[in-house]
């Protein structure tokens, strides 16, 4: 239930964000989910580090061999940062002393970050989407939702 509202929430902060200041924060789902682990900072430093590493396989990698923009963008954002996030979840798991919180946030959120890194700038798109995850985290606070 507290998911489904945070995703609720995040779904109108990030149009509200959009419309308003022009800052899109990285996918409409994006600032409901990391709100639900603000309180869970290595599960988002590796969620951002998974996305850093997605926008520069794309923006270095596959951009010098492919032409990329709009949905292909889009897409090949969602696919890779899919990808690595398994790759490194596989490479932590190898790991035994490694923190079990440090696993990136689902599969998607890095690759949606990712996309909006590339179409936003990455300081843009890391600062909307943490500043759109507080605003909800806030709400549901108020709301007196019991965060996990």
């Amino acid at each position: 239930m507290i998911q489904d509202v945070a995703i609720g929430l995040g779904l109108a902060v990030n149009l509200l964000f959009t419309e308003a200041f022009g800052l899109p924060s990285g996918g409409f789902i994006v600032p409901g989910y990391l709100a639900l682990y603000l309180h869970r900072p290595l599960r988002l430093a590796s969620t951002y580090a998974i996305a850093l590493l997605t926008w520069a396989f794309v923006r270095f990698v596959l951009a010098k061999v492919l032409v990329l923009y709009g949905r292909r963008s889009f897409a090949l954002s969602l696919l890779s940062g899919f990808f690595i996030s398994l790759a490194a979840e596989q490479l932590f798991m190898a790991f035994p002393g490694l923190p079990l919180e440090f696993h990136p946030i689902g599969h998607l959120i890095p690759g949606l970050l990712a996309a909006g890194m590339l179409s936003e700038g990455v300081f843009k798109t890391s600062l909307s989407s943490l500043l759109g995850a507080s605003i909800v985290r806030i709400i549901l606070v108020l709301l007196g939702a019991a965060v996990i």
